[in-house]
């Protein structure tokens, strides 16, 4: 699966692991967590590769969830 990133800032972090325990204040296991995380949707042909991995605990998303999401995502651009 393609991974895009919002900023530079942002795919620095989540590709290199001491810029990861540098921006997670030092929190190793946080930033282990989201190179796990990262790899696996590297590693996912579908979504539903992901979806179907306990380890994440998906939710379903409701309509209220979704249009905060969307709010959220505009206001950041």
């Amino acid at each position: 699966m393609r991974i895009v990133f919002s900023s530079s800032r942002v795919e620095e972090v989540c590709t290199d692991l001491r810029k990861a325990e540098k921006h997670f204040g030092g929190d190793k296991a946080l930033a282990r967590s989201l190179f796990s995380r990262i790899n696996a949707f590297r590693c996912a042909v579908t979504i539903k590769d992901i979806i179907n991995q306990p380890s994440f605990r998906f939710h379903k998303l409701n309509r209220k969830s979704v249009e905060r999401i969307l709010k959220d995502s505009l206001q950041s651009t």
